[in-house]
């Protein structure tokens, strides 16, 4: 009985790697039936191509793991060369992709987002004939927000890197969706943290030339996250800000030579302390606020972020004129 079984474990491992090899095969006679620009005229050679693509799709929802995820591979091959119709990226392939963001096998989820990925950034698409494929990478982004809570770490950079792409092709919701992935810098995991620090630069600093353009792009792209946040998410995104250093940087453009780059960090500060300044309201005497600055002052290098908005909006409520913010400066760059 137990030879039995062996043997039918043997036969069974022996077909998945049959049917592995035949896929192979099969992108090896598509590349020789697609041009490089993905258009045939028609005929018997482009049927015979749209039939080997309409295998290949079948097999993303393959019985087996490991010919789901070759296959993903695949079709990330043939989105990098710019090698699938139209045809068939409007006529359910992303649907049948983005249904593989929530598979059982964490290698079917990482390969699925890399091919969702390499659709968006090497997609074939004009401004005019755009708005089904956005809809539909629409659809991708609200599935893959439900596997970022129970996701892995080894996961977590393909899941990031198309949220990230989403963000750049202006995908809607996809701020929302950045601002989700931020909640997972609280992990204790330090490789989560990692991925997340560098998609965050990736998001908001700009790497123009120049450096006038650069910080102002910059500003821009953070306050754009920080606007209208709910509480809940803002605590992480402040974090997320305090870790990458974004937030000791940009301080640097308050005396920027540049009024739009100098006003536009004054703006992202003046967000990103909205709670504590509700509060600040109640102090009416300038003594008092002078007597809070000191104090602040004095616990820079023990102090949360928290205390550091309340320092910093002081200085900025009560010194308004170019002196004092040399003197904000001055006193922000101790962090």
């Amino acid at each position: 009985m137990m030879m039995l079984v062996q043997f039918f474990l043997i036969g069974f491992e022996f077909l998945i790697l049959l049917n592995i090899y035949f896929l192979f095969s099969f992108l090896r006679y598509i590349n020789s039936f697609i041009s490089h620009s993905g258009n045939l005229p028609e005929g018997s050679r482009r049927k015979a191509r749209d039939k080997l693509l309409l295998r290949l799709q079948d097999h993303i929802v393959d019985i087996n793991a490991i010919v789901r995820s070759r296959v993903l591979q695949l079709w990330t091959r043939l989105a990098r060369n710019f090698q699938i119709p139209l045809a068939f990226i409007n006529g359910g392939l992303i649907r049948d992709a983005c249904s593989r963001l929530i598979d059982k096998s964490i290698n079917v989820r990482k390969n699925a987002a890399i091919f969702l990925t390499a659709v968006l950034q090497y997609n074939p698409f004009g401004p005019s004939d755009a708005l089904f494929f956005a809809l539909e990478m629409e659809k991708c982004l609200s599935t893959i927000l439900r596997s970022i809570a129970s996701s892995q770490a080894s996961e977590l950079a393909e899941i990031i890197g198309f949220i990230v792409e989403t963000n750049k092709f202006s995908i809607r919701n996809s701020e929302n969706a950045v601002r989700e992935f931020f909640r997972a810098i609280w992990r204790y995991d330090s490789a989560a943290k990692e991925i997340i620090i560098k998609a965050a630069a990736d998001l908001f600093i700009s790497a123009n030339k120049n450096r006038e353009i650069c910080a102002k792009k910059t500003a821009e792209n953070l306050i754009r996250i920080i606007l209208n946040v709910p509480e809940e998410e803002r605590i992480s995104v402040e974090e997320v800000y305090f870790v990458r250093g974004t937030v000791a940087d940009l301080s640097k453009c308050i005396i920027d030579s540049s009024i739009n780059v100098a006003n536009l960090s004054k703006f992202f500060f003046s967000e990103l302390s909205k709670k504590v300044c509700y509060r600040l309201l109640w102090i009416s005497k300038y003594k008092q606020a002078d007597s809070l600055v000191e104090k602040l002052c004095q616990r820079l290098q023990s102090t949360t972020s928290q205390l550091v908005f309340i320092f910093f909006k002081l200085l900025y409520s009560y010194f308004k004129n170019r002196i004092s913010d040399n003197k904000i400066f001055k006193f922000y760059k101790v962090l």
